[in-house]
């Protein structure tokens, strides 16, 4: 039997270098959503089936996708970097080498 896998490692989304154009795309599409909604709506009843409606909604679906996959694509990229920081020596600053003396002839 095949072990179940855990769940995906996400970084917060103000971490992530493409989200405000993700999030403002995600904001635009929730109004044609809303308004979508409120035209397959008719006598007080939804129809989901709606073509407009479920086109939107999918579109929607999509983009959030898409935010959800660079969460997980920049995570690794984050802990990579994280685990170089934590590898590399810290940097020291340099001595100054004691100068030889000349002797005096």
């Amino acid at each position: 039997m095949a072990k179940s896998k855990g769940p995906k490692k996400l970084i917060p989304v103000s971490k992530v270098p493409t989200a405000p154009q993700y999030q403002k795309r995600i904001q635009e599409q929730k109004v044609r959503v809303t308004k979508a909604k409120a035209t397959a709506t008719k006598e007080g009843k939804f129809d989901k089936y709606t073509p407009q409606y479920r086109k939107s909604l999918k579109c929607l679906k999509r983009i959030q996708r898409r935010l959800g996959k660079d969460r997980v694509r920049f995570h690794a990229m984050v802990t990579a970097a994280d685990a170089a920081q934590a590898l590399k020596p810290a940097v020291v600053a340099p001595v100054a080498s004691p100068t030889p003396e000349t002797p005096a002839v």
